[in-house]
């Protein structure tokens, strides 16, 4: 993992606040005057009061001296809430943001690089930034605050304690070392156990999402898999706390110290302001107004330890998220080549494995397919028949070899360049919670009228639409609308064809969308396609070899390579591989 270090972490929290909330900026900077001067104040007020009383000061002059300094702590408080609240609002719209562009890196990143585990796990160590138990992206305001109004504090209030007595800047700092170190090792363990169980992490987050998910909420109930998911999240969770103990634990250990530290420190400036009074050096006066000195100079060194520790380990959390931006950030860039103007497809010497791994999944490839051609890729389930299409659609990048559409190698661009060139549906689509309209005109910046009806009326979609209470405004997804709809399966297949129609794009991709359908109804979509497609170039995925016979030419594959290729009719002729599957699925269809 890239390190960058605290100091430049920091800079670029901080940077990041200048540059997004010019107001927190000011705040971190306008509370450490206030959060100095009120413990001074809270000194100061107990010792006019003492010494006006030991005086015999006029009371007049003598009460309205004990008013202004109880008006200006006042205030100073009212000053220091008002900041600190405004700092706790502020870091939590900075952690929103950061939050917010989380999310926006993870769904622009090269869908290639989501396949890897490495993703997930670093995904899931950058959300430790955002809404850990340190917070970093919305504590660093605070933290900063306060590690100023500490450092300066100490600045500040040092003269006066050297005055009472030098030994207790010793002992205070050796408190303050004792502290720093440890929290140096507490961070080194932190960083150790997180790469260690971060995995688990994983697991954990799965798990949760997976338990309360509606679209495997009958398979868990049907197969009674409460128990697992209760078991697994149970380990997985007593993993966590195991090592979460042991920080803690540790963490405990530092507190202890920290408090034996400031039993001493408080017995001997006690000790010593006590014999101060009874040698007659110091009167009851200068005793309340040195001891809470004391206290807040050392209470500062303990804060000044534990911000730094929390920048530490805050750092080790942001360097987590800034690897992932990287990460996200590395996409495959643009050359600026013209876009494709003619899409015949071609694939040279094409292989590939997925990111982490060393398996070749598709392997020495070689294919061309015309401008309008009508292909078919069959095999069985695992050939690598998707794998193929992420590749051509160019968001998969080869392992070897080169892809060409319309003569230009798909190196040139970037994922997102020549993804308008393609219009697709996959077997898993995903329903946002939208309107109908928005859902098939999604495609596009703004919506057009005639060519969304006819995306309807071609798709057949246009009777379902007309039974809805609202119709084509009617929402989606019912768990997040109380006045939304759940389209059956067949619908929603509908919907997919309408979106597909209404982008209108030169290539159609087909990946296998009607795998949970019956072969009869597969087919006849697939022919549907088919019809309302003319003048496209069409690839159909499918390991249903009924489906797909009306295509130009059929492409099986088998453990990643190209074994046959034809059409349906001299594949049938050959008597190979497919003639074989052909009529193996057949005799399911028709019993003979």
């Amino acid at each position: 993992m890239k390190k960058r270090g605290v100091l430049r972490n920091w800079g670029y929290l901080l940077k990041n606040i200048a540059e997004t909330d010019k107001l927190l900026f000011l705040l971190i900077f306008a509370c450490v005057p206030i959060a100095i001067l009120m413990p001074y104040l809270q000194a100061f007020l107990p010792r006019a009061v003492i010494e006006g009383l030991q005086n015999k000061t006029e009371l007049q002059s003598y009460l309205l001296k004990i008013l202004l300094i109880a008006m200006a702590l006042a205030v100073t408080v009212l000053l220091e809430q008002t900041v600190k609240w405004l700092l706790e609002m502020k870091g939590q719209d900075q952690r929103g943001r950061f939050s917010k562009e989380l999310r926006k890196h993870a769904i622009k990143v090269d869908y290639e690089k989501m396949a890897a585990v490495s993703f997930a796990q670093s995904f899931d160590l950058s959300i430790e930034a955002i809404a850990g138990d340190i917070a970093i992206t919305g504590q660093s305001a605070n933290i900063t605050a306060n590690f100023l109004t500490s450092l300066l504090g100490i600045i500040a209030f040092a003269p006066l304690i050297i005055n009472i007595q030098p030994i207790l800047i010793l002992i205070i700092f050796i408190s303050f070392l004792t502290n720093y170190f440890y929290g140096i090792f507490l961070t080194n363990y932190d960083e150790k156990i997180t790469e260690q169980n971060k995995g688990v992490n994983r697991k954990l987050h799965y798990i949760a999402y997976k338990s309360i998910n509606y679209k495997y909420a009958k398979d868990i109930r049907l197969y009674k898999m409460s128990d697992w998911f209760f078991k697994s999240y149970q380990t997985y969770n007593n993993e966590r706390r195991r090592w979460e103990r042991k920080l803690s634990g540790k963490r405990f250990l530092g507190d202890l110290i920290a408090g034996l530290f400031v039993f001493v420190r408080d017995g001997l400036a006690y000790f010593y302001l006590i014999t101060q009074i009874f040698t007659g050096k110091i009167g009851i006066a200068q005793f309340v107004f040195f001891f809470p000195i004391i206290t807040s100079f050392s209470d500062w060194l303990i804060s000044l330890s534990t911000q730094i520790t929390e920048l530490r380990t805050g750092s080790l959390k942001l360097d987590y998220l800034r690897n992932f931006f990287d990460t996200c950030n590395d996409n495959r860039k643009s050359k600026g080549a013209p876009l494709p103007v003619s899409f015949n497809i071609e694939l040279k010497n094409v292989s590939y494995k997925y990111p982490e791994s060393d398996k070749l999944i598709l392997k020495d490839i070689n294919l061309n397919i015309k401008q309008n051609e009508k292909i078919a890729i069959v095999g069985v389930n695992g050939a690598g028949k998707t794998t193929l299409i992420n590749l051509i659609m160019n968001l998969f990048f080869p392992t070897q070899g080169d892809i060409f559409i319309g003569g230009k190698n798909t190196k040139d661009y970037s994922q997102d360049e020549l993804l308008p060139i393609f219009g697709a549906v996959f077997q898993e689509t995903f329903i946002p919670p939208e309107t109908i309209k928005n859902i098939i005109c999604a495609s596009s910046d703004s919506h057009d009228e005639t060519k969304f009806q006819k995306a309807v009326k071609d798709s057949g979609f246009e009777k379902t639409i007309l039974e809805l209470p609202q119709k084509e405004n009617t929402y989606l997804v019912k768990s997040t609308r109380k006045e939304a709809v759940d389209l059956s399966g067949g619908q929603n297949q509908r919907l997919m064809l309408a979106r597909v129609l209404y982008r209108d794009a030169p290539i159609l991709i087909l990946d296998e969308p009607t795998a949970a359908l019956d072969p009869i109804a597969e087919s006849e979509i697939y022919e549907h396609y088919n019809k309302m497609t003319q003048n496209k170039t069409s690839i159909f995925i499918s390991h249903r070899l009924a489906s797909t016979r009306f295509c130009d030419r059929i492409i099986l594959i088998e453990d990643g390579k190209i074994i046959e290729e034809g059409t349906h009719e001299s594949l049938m002729a050959k008597g190979g591989k497919y003639a074989e599957m052909f009529n193996i699925q057949s005799t399911y269809y028709t019993g003979k």
